[in-house]
Parts: structure tokens; sequence; C-alpha cells
């Protein structure tokens, strides 16, 4: 993957991280995140999807902090971030294998 495309994939992360910043955290945006990760990982490789799925949490922690919303217990926004990556980590993970299977149906198809 160009890394020019790894850089608007990151810019286009950063904008969705604006974006839950301003819409505050009564409304969900994973769904928007999800984009970039999943193009990336698909077009690019699986460490290229992690980096976006990496940078995507990180963008969510800081909208959270930043939205001084208070919980139960100060380790929630921890925890919370913690499982978004997971979420981001097996959205990439999925995708890219996804890909690499279809290249190996590709060549395999092509061969015959």
């Amino acid at each position: 993957m160009p890394v020019v495309m790894f850089f608007i994939a990151s810019g286009i992360t950063f904008l969705f991280g604006l974006l839950d910043h301003f819409l505050g955290p009564a409304l969900s945006t994973t769904i928007f995140y999800v984009i970039p990760i999943a193009i990336t990982a698909w077009f690019g490789n699986y460490r290229s999807g992690l980096a976006i799925g990496f940078l995507a949490a990180g963008f969510w922690l800081l909208s959270d902090i930043s939205s001084g919303r208070e919980y139960s217990h100060p380790s929630i926004i921890y925890w919370n971030a913690f499982v978004r990556l997971a979420l981001f980590l097996i959205i990439s993970h999925l995708f890219s294998l996804l890909r690499e299977r279809l290249r190996i149906v590709e060549t395999a198809t092509n061969t015959r």
C-alpha cells in the first residue's frame, strides 16, 4: 500500500476523531472508525490496518478524556479504550485475512 494512502487513512481517522469529540459520548461513532481500518487492511496489509486501529483507539480515548464524562470508576475509560482497540485489531485481522484468502483462490482459479 502506498504511503500516501496510509496517510490519507490516518487523516480520515483523525477527522472521525474530531467528529467523535464534537458529537460527545452520547452518540456512538464506532462504524466510522471501522471504515479506514478496513480499507487499510484490505488494500495494504495487516500491519497497516493495525496501525490505523491503534490510531483510531487513541483518538477515541482522547475524545473520551476530553469529554469530561465521569464514570463510576476511573479505570473504566481505559477498559473501554482496550475493548475498542481489541475490536479494531480483530477487524483489521479479518479484513487482511479475507483479502489474502481471496488472493489464494484467485491464483488457484487462474492456474487451472
